[in-house]
């Protein structure tokens, strides 16, 4: 009966919701009314520690234990064809790049993401490594456990339900961002569907992500300290 329930659309997109508010209310909650909590580079391993236990562990304990189901239903693994799978993932950045350019040069991007003071090594840790972690658990919710959850009930319906959930989650960003995420994710879950897997949605994201990060620190004018520190 709990399987039945939780397998319905509504299930989905509620299961869906309680991760997503799993993953983030209790690093705000720890937080208090700190508005500054960017400035700290490593406060992202919190962060991605909470999108995995929320965004990719309860999704695949759910698809498995409680679905009793294959994960692969759901998008986990390899794209069947990994030839498609690259073209399209690559045609996908191609397409975000100009978007992602106009986007850096934006002062509201560059105040939202700008963190202070980092080094090279620092951001290589973060900035590289745990943004592709988090990404990669963000990504499975979304595309993985949402999309195809949907998917398998609602077909095409999917699109748009999964892309307003995950413009929802982004609605405490720049508002230009916040628009640019609903059709992001039609594109995201595209790739989802014709590749069967979730993994070339990551690639994209993380992709456009980490060149955003790039061309925001260079927009902004920041230096290199001969300490091999960035800043602002």
């Amino acid at each position: 009966m709990i399987a039945k329930i939780t397998k319905s659309p509504y299930g989905i997109i509620s299961l869906s919701i309680v991760f997503i508010l799993i993953s983030v209310v209790p690093f705000f909650f720890f937080l208090g009314d700190d508005s500054n909590w960017r400035e700290n580079l490593w406060n992202a391993f919190p962060i991605t520690l909470l999108a995995v236990f929320g965004m990719l562990f309860l999704p695949l304990f759910t698809i498995r234990y409680v679905f009793k189901e294959n994960p692969k239903r759901f998008g986990w693994g390899i794209p069947e064809n990994m030839k498609k799978a690259a073209s399209l993932t690559a045609l996908g950045i191609l397409i975000f790049l100009p978007i992602i350019f106009f986007f850096s040069s934006r002062e509201s991007f560059q105040n939202y993401y700008l963190v202070g003071e980092f080094s090279l090594g620092q951001f290589l840790l973060v900035g590289v490594l745990a943004s592709l972690v988090y990404y990669t658990a963000e990504e499975f919710l979304f595309r993985g456990f949402l999309f195809w959850g949907l998917w398998h009930k609602v077909k095409y319906h999917s699109f748009w339900i999964t892309s307003l959930i995950f413009t929802f989650f982004h609605l405490t960003k720049p508002p230009l961002e916040v628009i640019f995420a609903f059709f992001l994710s039609l594109v995201l879950s595209y790739l989802s569907l014709k590749t069967k897997s979730f993994i070339p949605a990551v690639a994209v994201h993380f992709a456009i992500a980490l060149v955003l990060n790039v061309l925001i620190i260079f927009f902004s004018g920041a230096g290199i300290s001969p300490g091999g520190t960035i800043r602002f």
